[in-house]
């Protein structure tokens, strides 16, 4: 290997080379996003399939040597005087400081019978002195990939990996990352082969990279060189991810996630270092539950910097908005929050009425409250049928409205019901009693809600089990009761108005099934004189 200032740099048989190497939950944002690229980590490419050589300088130690390009990329040959003699060409291409340099490399000669032919990807600190070095190298054995330190301009190097004769493709991808202090990773063919964070490189920046021949053959060695690029980084950058953004990964065409990443701050950061540049794949931004925020498809450069940007809306309408007629003047309403807030929380609730379904007057501008999902109408008129809609406020504006639900006023003339009857108690089981009873003659001219349910035990102090059943069904099954109680229960009616007077008690109690248990050992025994007994 040779200084770019044409001083001499020998290489030994033996080289050492580096391959280069993927909504929303309850009440959170899932407003329009969008993801764009706000800065590009490609400092410099070619392709080295053009024949426009024009931006690359050539030299080296070879008075023979050679060098064109064509489909397969540059080729660079070098022919030594003389078998054992060492001499090198090398071909350079200009960039600003980077962290990642990659080429594909094509090594033709699987043995090399009166010497070494050597073809590399290297980088230097910018007093070209020490360097790394990703390579392929043929002699009379085979041929090897490996990767290479020297701190003395090759004069002495140490082999970081080498692989086994002749186990590799002849052409590889080479990627080195390093940031010429402690850093060094190196992919072949997209395996990591080398990486530490505790090297003592002394590399000055800016960078040189170069691709270089040696060879200590007297036979013209080609190295076939392509897909040459360098990056600012091998991590790229998603950032302004929304709050609850909890995941960005990258996946490919054919649905396999690449990288992923979790957010942290808004942003995260995804390594693409072992993959060949441009990157096609898709950009996914997810929250915790696995649902899709936003994604985007893009080509991709290490360093490159992507920026999510959230467009607020107004919410979604709330959803199952249900009426309750509570007396001839009050009816309350339900509903459930949107699944969806715009990006925005919640600030309350607009409550709209309507007497014939198609005019509707605002009876509640703005509930003020981001949590109450419920409303009590009061004052209205006895015998009346209301209808209700209830729309979502966020910072943005207003939701559309949501399903209406209708309820009828009772009778401003309504009384308590009369008390049912006819209550039955039965039990069948263990630990449940069923009762059954009849509706009350009258339902004091408003709708029967409900029932009552009270019980004692053994004569004991009357209990509510159930306020209200809410269903106009006349009965109810008792369960998880003790056996061998006496349960006794009264049942009362309710409507708009109020509850009635109990109904009849009637009492039932719970049965014992099979003999009482006998203690463990008692039990043994029994069964032991049983035995002896048959």
């Amino acid at each position: 290997m040779i200084k770019h200032n044409v001083t001499a740099i020998t290489f030994s048989i033996l080289l050492l080379v580096l391959t280069g190497m993927m909504m929303s939950t309850m009440n959170t944002a899932n407003a329009t996003s969008s993801i764009s690229k706000i800065q590009s980590g490609l400092v410099v490419s070619d392709s080295l399939t053009t024949g426009n050589m024009d931006s690359w300088t050539f030299g080296g130690t070879a008075t023979s040597y050679n060098y064109y390009e064509d489909s397969q990329g540059l080729h660079l040959g070098v022919q030594s005087p003389q078998s054992g003699q060492w001499v090198n060409y090398y071909a350079h291409l200009p960039q600003p400081d980077a962290r990642l340099f990659h080429s594909v490399i094509t090594i033709p000669d699987k043995k090399v019978p009166d010497g070494v032919s050597n073809a590399g990807l290297y980088v230097e600190g910018s007093d070209y002195i020490p360097h790394v070095g990703c390579e392929a190298y043929a002699d009379s054995t085979g041929y090897y990939w490996d990767v290479e330190q020297s701190s003395d301009a090759g004069n002495t190097y140490q082999i970081l990996y080498i692989s086994q004769p002749s186990s590799m493709p002849q052409t590889q991808d080479c990627t080195i990352i390093t940031n010429g202090s402690n850093y060094l990773k190196v992919y072949i063919g997209s395996n990591l082969v080398f990486s530490s964070t505790s090297m003592n490189l002394g590399m000055s920046g800016p960078f040189i990279a170069f691709v270089q021949d040696d060879t200590s053959s007297s036979s013209m060695r080609y190295g076939i060189y392509s897909n040459y690029y360098v990056t600012t980084d091998e991590n790229i950058q998603v950032t302004g991810n929304p709050s609850n953004a909890a995941t960005v990964s990258l996946v490919d065409s054919s649905g396999t996630t690449l990288t992923s990443s979790s957010v942290t701050a808004g942003s995260a950061t995804l390594d693409v270092g072992k993959y060949d540049f441009p990157l096609a794949a898709t950009i996914y931004v997810k929250d915790s539950s696995g649902n899709i925020i936003t994604s985007s498809p893009e080509n991709i450069y290490g360093g490159d910097a992507f920026q999510v940007t959230t467009t607020l809306t107004a919410p979604q309408p709330p959803t199952n908005l249900s009426t309750n007629t509570i007396s001839s003047s009050q009816i309350n309403l339900s509903w459930s929050a949107p699944s969806d807030n715009g990006g925005s929380a919640i600030t309350g609730y607009k409550i709209e009425r309507s007497l014939d379904g198609s005019t509707w007057n605002t009876i509640v501008s703005n509930t003020g409250s981001t949590t109450t999902t419920t409303y009590s109408d009061t004052g209205l008129s006895s015998s009346t049928a209301y209808t209700y809609r209830v729309s979502a406020i966020n910072s943005v504006g207003t939701s559309s409205p949501s399903n209406t639900a209708s309820a009828t006023t009772g009778d401003s003339s309504a009384t308590v019901p009369q008390p049912p009857t006819g209550l039955v108690a039965s039990s069948t089981k263990v630990s449940a009693i069923n009762l059954s009873w009849n509706a009350p003659s009258s339902d004091g001219g408003s709708t029967i809600i409900g029932y009552e349910i009270q019980r004692s035990t053994n004569g004991g102090s009357w209990s509510t089990i159930v306020s209200n059943t809410g269903s106009i069904s006349t009965s109810y099954s008792d369960t998880g009761l003790l056996p061998l109680l006496t349960y006794t229960y009264k049942v009362s009616a309710i409507n708009s108005v109020g509850t009635s007077s109990p109904s009849n008690t009637a009492s039932s109690t719970t049965l014992l099934l099979g003999p009482p248990p006998i203690p463990g050992g008692l039990a043994s025994l029994g069964t032991i004189l049983m035995q002896k007994l048959l």
